[in-house]
């Protein structure tokens, strides 16, 4: 599988990591996945956080 993108948002930034944590478990990504975040930025009160996920390719670092 590909690298991907994905993004968390929320009021502060804890808030955005934590709609992050959420994305990627409801997207299957918290086993055997690496998520690095990339960005973290604020405008007008509102936070986000860009982290590039990328899926263990099986027997990969094995």
């Amino acid at each position: 599988m590909a690298t991907m993108y994905l993004i968390g948002t929320g009021p502060s930034e804890l808030h955005a990591h934590i709609d992050l944590d959420r994305r990627l478990q409801n997207l299957g990504f918290l086993d055997g996945a690496e998520a690095s975040v990339v960005s973290a930025a604020q405008e007008d009160g509102h936070w986000s956080v860009v982290a590039e996920i990328r899926p263990d390719t099986e027997g990969e670092g094995q």
